[in-house]
């Protein structure tokens, strides 16, 4: 899967996530993680974020100039891209907890009957999203931010 942005009111690009790019920044801030580069609201201290933007980079240095999308990923693009994860992240974690929600570990994806779905959409507009859109950074989420992130 592809996250695609448009360009922004100034004409720069923005940074393109890939479901790819999205797995090579999970692994490097759990390296990070381990080395001791976490904050403790369940955030990361820069050099992190530059790690992981030189991981990144390098990633799509192997891919033939076509296969580029957006502009190069950043310190500042990987901290935007791991707080909109960690956002995301709290909403799946809710639905998994509701009653009638399951998890599908092999789609990673938030299952639950059409008429569960259709009540809870209903009651909240935004979890409508999560019906079809799977969320394969779970678990990696999971290890780097359970404990930090408020799920209330």
């Amino acid at each position: 899967t592809q996250a695609t942005t448009a360009p922004t009111s100034t004409g720069s690009r923005k940074a393109v996530w890939t479901s790819d790019n999205d797995r090579t920044l999970m692994a490097s801030l759990k390296e990070s993680k381990h080395a001791g580069f976490q904050t403790d609201n369940g955030g990361f201290h820069s050099d992190a974020y530059k790690a992981a933007a030189v991981r990144l980079q390098e990633e799509d240095s192997n891919l033939n100039e076509s296969e580029r999308q957006g502009a190069p990923k950043t310190a500042d693009s990987c901290k935007t891209r791991f707080t909109t994860l960690k956002k995301d992240f709290r909403i799946v974690k809710i639905l998994r907890n509701m009653s009638g929600f399951g998890w599908d570990p092999l789609k990673q994806l938030v299952t639950a009957p059409d008429s569960v779905w259709a009540a809870c959409i209903k009651a909240n507009p935004k979890y409508a999203k999560w019906q079809k859109k799977s969320f394969p950074v779970y678990d990696d989420m999971a290890e780097l931010v359970d404990g930090h992130v408020a799920t209330g």
